[in-house]
């Protein structure tokens, strides 16, 4: 501790570094998350790989280039899927904050199970936000692959989105599940 010394003014919420004790950091390697997200990592890791060495188009692009075509040929502004943990795995070039809408979707999905298991609703087909200017986000889960998967449209602007999320569930679901 610092001894006062009458010419010099004591500093109210001064720290010494005598008195700064290090705390210790924390072990990852001991939760069970950690474990959970790293073998996810790994069997990621070896799916790219394998498709990698098979010369297989990525996945990704195929996914990318189906996207784009479909925001093209609608008014949407921009689509994406993600996986239900929230992760982008294929977007339109027009996707601007793509991890932010796929984390905003994830929150959708949680809500669309929490529906479910109170039983308010048996089977949900899609979620919807909409905006005072009209803007829109709408999320679909890929059907047929146990909701890991679900489409994220968005439009700055009232339109219709029925016809090219149908169409993109149909297209993205066929190559996931070939995949």
């Amino acid at each position: 501790m610092q001894e006062e010394n009458p010419t010099q003014p004591v500093r109210i919420g001064g720290v010494e570094l005598d008195d700064i004790a290090l705390i210790q950091g924390p072990r990852l390697e001991e939760s069970v998350q950690f474990h959970e997200m790293e073998g996810r990592l790994r069997d990621s890791e070896a799916i790219v790989n394998a498709l990698r060495k098979r010369g297989d188009r990525h996945l990704d692009l195929m996914l990318t280039q189906t996207l784009d075509e479909l925001v093209a040929s609608s008014k949407l502004d921009g689509m994406m899927i993600a996986t239900d943990e929230g992760f982008p795995v294929a977007a339109s070039n027009a996707a601007e904050q793509g991890e932010v809408l796929a984390a905003i979707c994830c929150l959708f999905a949680t809500t669309v199970r929490r529906t479910q298991n109170e039983g308010l609703i048996e089977s949900v087909e899609e979620m919807t936000l909409r905006g005072f200017g009209n803007e829109q986000i709408v999320m679909r889960f890929l059907p047929g692959l146990e909701k890991k998967y679900f489409l994220v449209a968005w439009s700055r602007k009232q339109c219709s989105h029925r016809r090219a999320t149908a169409s993109a569930l149909k297209t993205c679901t066929k190559l996931l599940a070939q995949a």
